[in-house]
């Protein structure tokens, strides 16, 4: 009741603007943010109060303002602490726009229309700790732009269009802690460009062309802990090169041209608790290659060009690791079983794009404290439950883009103890063969369960269709040959019990027709053959031969008198049809 009382007294509905939501956040702080889409000058300030500590402007991506800043701050909104106004196609910040709030300490411009910065935009601003200007169009930043923050910890000038940085750009800013200048077209870092920065702990620079890094460069942030050049043309990496990084505890070079890791490429990195390779170029990762790295907690190898990992590379890691990629690799088999057993605390375990047609039994035995495996992106044909029994803590199982065309009622039992379950972009095969288990999941599954994202592969009459609108009844007979491509499993394990019981039933009133109709056959072949004996053997018969004559003869249309032969009929009672009149042979 205190605080609605607080919160009417400091935001009373006459000062809220139309379109806003005004209220207290988590600290207690009165804000007001307007997520209304399409406005047009003015921008809604003078109407918000002048207590207000936090204003945002965030209109849907789709639906954004367009807006224009001016002094429109300075002369009542001194108690101002963050200012975000984004997605409002803002063209250019104004000289003196933000003078006078001297207690601002976040200003957030991402997502408009800036393209140039000039030294007066700052002005005015002595408190401010973050300034956020990624995704606009900014091409240039005098060396003075950003003279007047002296106070600035985070700077975010990713995915602009700057192609080169003032040499004393960062003049001022000693207090620095983290820049990041990603997917901007800087080829080239200059340490010179650096050397007022030296308390950086965090460098972000992905997607810049980097195509290599002077050792200076990192002799002049003695304190980086944080080093992100992923998606860049490096193509070398050294142990002379990363000396300087005594307090680095994360490293991505993920993305680049690398092909080799050297014996004790990080033994000066003793604090590294992340290192990311992953999408280079790499062959060979030298057995000694993490020595000194005791504290790291995440390696991620991914889709490189590895054909061998020895147990040996993972020794000095043996404790710590929690997180382990090797996917998109070609690490036979047998070698990974020994990589895993040397790292018996993984927490994570990537083993996608392995080409691997089965989870070898034992594999995953170790791995008692495994929350997380992907093996996606393989050949499976299996979940087999005694691949995933020995995972007790096991909470995510991502499988999707295998082979999987069912799941036995074993499989989807152990399943069912997972948190969540990604199975999409297999070749199901929507038949009462393979799918009744699997669909009775996806019908009981919660709304945004990933089971209702599932579409049948076959047959062709089904292709595409989600597996959560069909039932069973509206299944085909074993589309797909009985129990293809499930693993050695019994073709019937696929079934649910009452489908077992119907497919017996089934083939038990066709093996039944099947009898019947070879007796009759039988009946009817053993009678022709008899009665075709009658006509082609008469010469061969004694005189018994007239007794087969039922009458010994007739007369025809033409008034011939002929012999008739008796009928032979598996009948119980004489043939009754008519008869000829009597006569006399010739």
């Amino acid at each position: 009741m205190v605080l609605l009382l607080l919160a009417a007294a400091v935001t009373p509905a006459s000062s809220c603007p139309r379109d806003c939501r005004c209220d207290l956040d988590l600290r207690g702080r009165r804000y007001v943010k307007c997520f209304q889409g399409n406005g047009k000058d003015p921008m809604p300030m003078p109407s918000i109060g002048d207590k207000v500590e936090v204003f945002e402007v965030a209109p849907p991506p789709n639906k954004p303002n367009f807006y224009t800043i001016g002094p429109i701050f300075a002369s009542h909104k001194k108690q101002l602490e963050e200012l975000h106004i984004v997605h409002s196609n803002i063209p250019a910040i104004g000289l003196y726009s933000f003078y006078g709030l001297k207690n601002l300490q976040v200003l957030n411009l991402t997502h408009n229309n800036l393209t140039a910065l000039v030294e007066s935009n700052f002005r005015g601003l002595d408190a401010l700790r973050e300034l956020h200007l990624s995704d606009n169009r900014i091409e240039s930043v005098p060396s003075s732009a950003f003279h007047y923050l002296t106070d600035l910890k985070v700077l975010d000038l990713a995915r602009n269009r700057i192609r080169e940085l003032s040499s004393r750009i960062f003049m001022k800013l000693a207090k620095l802690h983290v820049l990041d200048l990603s997917y901007n077209p800087l080829p080239e870092l200059s340490p010179e460009v650096f050397k007022d920065v030296q308390e950086l702990q965090t460098l972000r620079c992905r997607g810049c062309g980097v195509a290599a890094v002077n050792r200076s460069l990192f002799e002049a942030l003695p304190e980086l802990k944080v080093l992100d050049l992923g998606d860049n043309k490096l193509a070398v990496l050294t142990a002379e090169l990363m000396a300087p990084l005594r307090q680095l505890s994360e490293l991505r070079f993920d993305g680049n041209r690398i092909d080799l890791v050297p014996t004790g490429v990080f033994r000066f990195n003793s604090q590294l608790q992340v290192i990311d390779l992953a999408r280079n170029e790499i062959a060979k990762v030298e057995d000694e290659a993490f020595l000194n790295v005791s504290m790291l907690r995440t390696l991620d190898l991914g889709y490189n060009r590895l054909e061998r990992l020895h147990a040996t590379l993972v020794a000095p890691l043996s404790e710590s690791l929690h997180s382990l990629s090797v996917a998109g690799n070609a690490v036979p088999t047998e070698e990974l079983a020994r990589l895993v057993r040397g790292v018996p605390h993984l927490r994570r375990l990537s083993l996608a794009a392995l080409r691997l047609r089965a989870l070898p039994p034992g594999l995953l035995a170790p791995l008692r404290e495994l929350r997380a495996l992907n093996v996606s992106g393989n050949l499976l044909t299996a979940l087999h439950p005694a691949s995933l029994h020995p995972l007790p803590k096991l909470e995510l199982l991502d499988a999707s883009r295998n082979r999987l065309v069912g799941l036995d009622e074993q499989s989807l039992l152990r399943l069912d103890n997972l948190d969540r379950v990604l199975l999409d972009g297999n070749h199901w095969s929507c038949d009462r063969c393979h799918l009744p288990p699997l669909l009775s999941r996806v019908s009981r599954s919660a709304p945004e369960s990933p089971l209702r994202l599932l579409r049948c592969a076959a047959p062709r009459s089904l292709a595409g269709e989600p597996l959560q609108g069909l039932s069973l009844t509206s299944l085909s007979w074993c589309s797909g040959g009985i129990g293809v491509g499930v693993g050695p499993e019994s073709p019937r394990s696929l079934l649910s019990a009452d489908s077992q019981l119907g497919v017996i039933a089934a083939a038990a009133a066709v093996a039944l027709l099947i009898v019947a109709g070879a007796a009759l056959l039988a009946v009817v072949a053993y009678s022709k053959h008899h009665a075709d004996y009658y006509y082609t053997h008469e010469d061969k018969l004694g005189p018994e031969r007239e007794a087969i004559f039922e009458n010994m003869a007739v007369i025809d249309d033409r008034g011939d008198c002929k012999k008739t032969p008796k009928r032979v009929s598996t009948a119980l009672v004489p043939d009754s049809g008519p008869r000829g009149a009597a006569c006399t042979p010739r």
